[in-house]
């Protein structure tokens, strides 16, 4: 019992190692120039240990994105932990959704926005849903201030984190990063509510 306890967080200690190092090289070259070959090079194992470890190069982005989403969503909740409003943890998701994508634009920006069903591809539970329900939780409670149009929260959030989403391809596409700070993340806010209330 102790023993595959041990070898389970060997791996899973490895394969953090590993995340970190492909996402360096991720971020670097882009997925669609991502060389399996290269990577094992960088990572100093070899390809039929990586295999090992996640099976396809689409696996291993899969969970290369699943471990930046689990990030991006500590950052969140850490950057949120001073406000009770809403409508500023709405915005604080924003700035940071809008940094990130900026930051890793050759990650993850062609092979997601390019196939918006990636994560079913898997079979797996959408990793991005603790993002839903963190939006969901935030246009819950800005029901007691505002009458919104759609009285559905998570369809709220899937609402929003598609317009967030449209507005950073727009971004990255025409490479106008100085435009696309913290103004926009604003201005993305107070369009998308301004749009919602009756």
């Amino acid at each position: 019992m102790i023993k595959n306890q041990i070898k389970s967080k060997v791996i899973s200690y490895k394969k953090e190692l590993i995340l970190q190092e492909a996402g360096k090289y991720i971020e670097e070259v882009g997925y669609n120039s991502l060389k399996i070959n290269d990577l094992a090079k960088k990572c100093s194992i070899s390809v039929g240990q990586l295999y090992q470890l996640f099976e396809s190069k689409d696996k291993m982005f899969y969970e290369y994105v699943l471990y930046q989403i689990n990030n991006f969503y500590n950052t969140l909740i850490e950057n949120c932990k001073d406000t009770n409003f809403a409508q500023e943890k709405l915005l604080i998701f924003t700035k940071l959704k809008l940094k990130i994508f900026q930051e890793k634009r050759k990650a993850i920006l062609d092979p997601i926005s390019g196939d918006p069903l990636f994560f079913v591809k898997f079979n797996n539970k959408n990793p991005s849903l603790i993002i839903q329900e963190f939006l969901s939780l935030q246009f819950k409670d800005l029901e007691n201030s505002y009458n919104i149009k759609i009285k559905n929260p998570l369809q709220l959030a899937y609402a929003y984190n598609a317009y967030t989403l449209g507005y950073i391809e727009y971004c990255l596409n025409n490479n106008i990063d100085d435009e696309c700070g913290d103004k926009l993340a604003k201005v993305i806010l107070d369009t998308f509510l301004h749009g919602m209330l009756e």
